[in-house]
């Protein structure tokens, strides 16, 4: 696992992916298919 080389890696991994859901959603809400 490649993020576990650098200190703040699984935290900026799970920021990320939280990051882009919340984007996504956003973006699926705005448009009406949620």
């Amino acid at each position: 696992m490649p993020e576990l080389g650098w200190m703040f890696g699984y935290p900026m991994a799970l920021l990320m992916m939280a990051a882009t859901s919340l984007g996504l959603w956003l973006v699926f809400e705005r448009s009406g298919w949620l």
